[in-house]
């Protein structure tokens, strides 16, 4: 959990600028063995079980290295768009994605999100004034 933080800080101290570096860096230098061991372990679990990454990869993030929630959903969400976008591309060139089943998900999906949200917000502000 140490050498985690420690590389991490390295890391984050680099991409700041605040230190340089005394050796030229190799690429793969950035690859720290838990977070990449994490990802495979993983990816794994989901190629056999089909169970969402984001159920998995977020506690991980939170438990085991210490993360923030929001900082962990965050991460995993950015992750999984990318991931999520070159699958979609995958399957749609492969003419395995119906289409019009994705729009009937999207017109049930989208308001109901935007509703949750607006619900929240509401609920959060009208909470703070009785606090």
């Amino acid at each position: 959990m140490a050498a985690v933080r420690a590389d991490r800080r390295l890391v984050s101290e680099i991409a700041t600028g605040q230190t340089r570096p005394k050796r030229p860096m190799r690429a793969l230098e950035f690859i720290v063995l838990p977070y990449a061991l994490s990802g495979f372990g993983v990816g794994f679990v989901v190629g056999l079980t089909g169970v969402g990454g984001g159920s998995l990869m977020t506690p991980l993030l939170v438990l085991l290295f210490g993360f923030h929630p929001a900082t962990a959903v965050g991460t995993d969400l950015l992750y999984a768009s990318v991931t999520k976008t070159c699958g979609t591309a995958v399957h749609h060139i492969g003419r395995t994605v119906e289409w019009r089943v994705v729009g009937w998900l999207g017109a049930g999906s989208l308001p109901a999100s935007l509703l949750t949200l607006l619900l929240i917000s509401r609920h959060l502000t009208a909470a703070r004034w009785l606090v």
